[in-house]
Parts: C-alpha cells; sequence; structure tokens
C-alpha cells in the first residue's frame, strides 16, 4: 500500500504544482500589468468562463469543434494504420515515402489558406487537420509495425498463420501501446489546429470564430476563457485515449 502511494504521489502532486506555477505567474503579471485588456486577472476569466457555460451557444460551438476533431482525427488514424501496414512492403514503402514527406513539409499556414479556398468553412478545418496529423501519426504507427519481432513473423509465415490472424495476434497488439502514445499526443495538436482553421476558415457556431470574435471585441478575458475550454477539452479527450490504452493492454 505505501509502495502504491509512493509510486501515485508524484503523479499528482508534480501536474498540481506545475498548475500552481503557472496560476501564479498568470496573478503576477495580471496584478504587475493592472489593465484588464491586456491581461485579465484570474476572476475576471473564471467570470467569463462562468458566463459562457451558462449559454447554449458554447456548448453549440463546443460540440461542432469536437465533431470536427473527431473526424479529422478519426479519419487521420485509420488512413496512417492501414498505410503503415502495407508499406511493410518496400516497394510500397518507397513509393509512399515522397508522398508523406510532401505531406509533412507543405506549412501549415498554406495548408488551411488553400483549403479555405478549395472547400466550405464547415469542413476545410477537417481537411487541413487531416493533412497535418496523417503523416505524424504514419510515421509512429511505421515505426511501431517495423519494431515487431521479425523472427516471430517470419515463423509465422512460415506455419502459414492467415494474415488476418497475423494482423490481430501478432501485429496490433505488439504496436499498440506505442500507436496509442502516439495518438495520445496528436490528439491535443488535432484540437488545435481545427481551431486554428476555424478562425481562417471563419467557420460558423464553433470555437475558432468565437475566439475571433472575442478578440475584435477586445474581450481579452472572454478569450482566455475560449483558451481554457480548448485546453480542458484537449485534457479530456488525451485522458480517453489513455482509458482505451489501459483497457486494450489489460484485455490483451
Amino acid at each position: 500500500m505505501k509502495l502504491k502511494l509512493k509510486k501515485i504521489l508524484p503523479d499528482i502532486i508534480y501536474p498540481f504544482a506545475a498548475v500552481g506555477i503557472i496560476v501564479a505567474l498568470w496573478a503576477i503579471f495580471a496584478a504587475a500589468i493592472d489593465m484588464e485588456l491586456i491581461v485579465p486577472s484570474i476572476g475576471s476569466t473564471f467570470d467569463k468562463l462562468g458566463n459562457l457555460l451558462t449559454g447554449a451557444d458554447f456548448y453549440r460551438a463546443l460540440g461542432n469543434t469536437l465533431l470536427r476533431t473527431a473526424a479529422s482525427f478519426l479519419t487521420g488514424a485509420l488512413a496512417a494504420l492501414l498505410l503503415s501496414l502495407v508499406s511493410l512492403n518496400d516497394s510500397v514503402r518507397k513509393f509512399l515515402s515522397p508522398v508523406i514527406k510532401i505531406v509533412r513539409s507543405v506549412p501549415t499556414m498554406s495548408v488551411i489558406l488553400l483549403t479555405v479556398i478549395w472547400m466550405k468553412p464547415a469542413t476545410s478545418p477537417i481537411f487541413v487537420a487531416f493533412l497535418i496529423n496523417f503523416p505524424i501519426m504514419y510515421s509512429g504507427f511505421y515505426s511501431a509495425f517495423s519494431g515487431v519481432d521479425k523472427d516471430l513473423v517470419a515463423m509465422s509465415k512460415v506455419y502459414g498463420v492467415k494474415f488476418k490472424n497475423r494482423l490481430f495476434e501478432l501485429y496490433l497488439p505488439a504496436i499498440a501501446p506505442a500507436a496509442f502514445d502516439c495518438m495520445q499526443s496528436s490528439i491535443g495538436l488535432t484540437v488545435k489546429i481545427v481551431i486554428s482553421a476555424e478562425v481562417i476558415a471563419q467557420t460558423r457556431y464553433s470555437m475558432g470564430i468565437a475566439m475571433q470574435m472575442a478578440r475584435g471585441y477586445l474581450e481579452t478575458a472572454e478569450l482566455l476563457a475560449w483558451t481554457l475550454a480548448a485546453v480542458v477539452l484537449s485534457y479530456i479527450l488525451e485522458l480517453l485515449i489513455f482509458a482505451i490504452k489501459k483497457a486494450f493492454v489489460r484485455w490483451k
């Protein structure tokens, strides 16, 4: 029991300490500058957040941004999983390699601006986040697949194990921890990219446009309130993936 507490306590204390330092620095800067327009106080920011939480528009914007994040993330993860799997074939990997490098190298702002021209404001953030996240997850998944014990793979082929069985009983269980870690780090980036694209695309009823409107009206406290909501959303999604990972590893 004591050993368990020693392992758990740092995981609780350190995050709270980090948040405490951030809050303290925020309070110091707000007091030093003493201008709500530049650095709103903690109290006024949370007052704005409380006001947002009581309105239906907040949940509509949050829900729309969440749906775009989920659509972009899930399609990116599925595409990365499938393409990284077929990339185990050298010919396919060599064919895809320059494509992945080009997608990874294209500037984010260029992607956002082009998709705003080509696509509707409601769908362009999904495509933008997909293009940014897909190569990251592809690289992570491919590295995990490449790390699977080659002797086990060779043995499974010698004994004529069907590809479906190799996939579900050898590859996926072996890559799961690394794949979930990759997805956990990617989901927060997806939220940020979706919101950024919503700002540029002027996507209606979204967190991005709400932040843009708060900036336009010089409502800095409200802008910070929306930022806090985005941070909490990212954190919850990361926790969700972490919980799925723990459940999968326990099942495996």
